[in-house]
């Protein structure tokens, strides 16, 4: 009897093991943490009680909050271990240059340096601030005119997050409303990965023949690619997207054969099209001239490319047009930070003559605008200076210039 029960406590215990060397495999395709077999399992990593921090006002309507031009605002800071699995935020501000304007910086665990430093609406991809409306797996860009920005990167954390946004305009940020939910949980996530993101640009100016790598993330040590965003300025027309993407990993090296074929499309796409994973994104119905913004996106998410040394993404490009990019990755903490970007001036969204003259004289009549007014004193985000910066706003998009000063040309006087 006393043989049996044994054998039986036996059978019991290695049928155990074996569950749980199944289902512990299945986590991962290399047996540990810091191999995700795909972004869910680093979202998986810590559980919890669901918590937001939100701008909202505990009384009223006035769920925003301001930001001066110069100033930045710490709009989440939580102590602790968790996860952040969806950042939604809108805003209203006089620049036209806004979505460039508005930077974005997150920190994870103490750290001095951020881990992700983007301008706003790169990060969310609407690239060179052409906010053109779409929805993927991981970010979003929805209406009201394509203002509703959303991430669902889930960005874990042990001891700490912070998330800071940083206004470089001359302007106020008028209004900016913001949702953080994350999950606090009692202990440190399982997976050390912590997610980082990086803006780099590449200018028309930059060389002027033949085609040039333009290299959008170059990261070192361990770590896991998710995937890019990338906006493109063409001024001329004609098919922007010969150029192949380059992936080195480790020193192996994975060429692609043409940027539409990296997204998923072919044969130069003459739509726009937004998926759960790639999109090709217009700013006009005339996708098919190719002139004009174009944002696109790739994501890597069943599962990411995962390096043990270093990783380098590129893209062949043409000289004529303007590219920036925003790259995503996870790497234990202290892993690659993200470069530092040009100033404003630099970084501004390519427009003509015309249009940036209109920029100059759009920002020195607002400010006569906002000084005569009493900002901030005397705002809301539903005054009447609220509807002037969407209106203008919406005439800045479409190039009417001329229209948009005379609608300021008129605020200015009214004042």
């Amino acid at each position: 009897m006393k043989i049996r029960a044994r054998y039986l406590i036996n059978s019991i215990l290695i049928a155990a093991a074996v569950l749980m060397l199944f289902f512990s495999s299945g986590t991962t395709s290399s047996g540990n943490g810091d191999r995700p077999a795909s972004i869910s399992q680093i979202r998986n990593s810590a559980h919890g009680d669901f918590f937001r921090v939100s701008s909202t006002q505990a009384e009223g309507n006035k769920d925003y909050i301001s930001i001066n031009g110069g100033q930045s605002v710490v709009i989440f800071d939580v102590s602790g271990s968790g996860v952040i699995n969806r950042f939604w935020l809108t805003a209203l501000c006089a620049d036209p240059s806004w979505p460039r304007a508005l930077v974005v910086e997150m920190y994870w665990d103490g750290q001095q340096k951020p881990s992700v430093r983007a301008p706003l609406g790169d990060f969310f991809g609407a690239g060179m601030g052409a906010r053109i409306e779409y929805s993927s797996d991981m970010q979003a860009v929805l209406p009201y005119r394509a203002t509703g920005f959303n991430s669902y990167w889930p960005m874990p954390f042990a001891q700490g997050a912070k998330i800071v946004v940083r206004n470089e305009s001359i302007l106020p940020a008028q209004a900016l409303y913001f949702q953080v939910d994350y999950e606090k949980s009692k202990s440190a996530p399982t997976t050390p990965l912590r997610f980082h993101a990086g803006y780099r640009q590449s200018p028309a100016r930059d060389f002027e023949e033949g085609m040039k790598r333009f290299e959008i993330a170059q990261l070192h040590r361990q770590g896991c690619f998710a995937g890019y965003s990338l906006g493109i300025h063409n001024p001329e027309g004609g098919w922007f997207g010969e150029g192949d993407e380059i992936l080195d990993i480790d020193g192996r090296v994975a060429q692609g054969t043409g940027l539409e074929d990296a997204i998923g499309m072919a044969w130069r796409p003459e739509s726009s099209y937004s998926g759960a994973f790639s999109g090709f994104l217009a700013d006009s119905d005339k996708a098919d001239s190719y002139k004009g913004f174009f944002n696109l996106y790739r994501f890597y998410l069943e599962p990411p490319i995962c390096f043990d040394n270093s990783m380098t993404v590129a893209f062949e490009r043409r000289p004529q047009d303007d590219w920036s990019a925003v790259s995503y990755w996870y790497q234990p903490e202290p892993g690659d930070f993200p470069p530092e970007f040009p100033p404003l001036k630099l970084r501004e969204p390519p427009r003509s003559a015309d249009g940036l003259k209109s920029l100059e004289e759009t920002r020195r009549l607002y400010a006569k605008v906002y000084k005569i007014a009493g900002w901030p004193d005397r705002f809301t985000s539903f005054d009447s200076v609220g509807d002037l910066i969407r209106n203008v706003d919406a005439l800045f998009t479409e190039s009417d210039y001329a229209a948009a000063l005379r609608l300021l040309k008129a605020a200015a006087r009214e004042q």
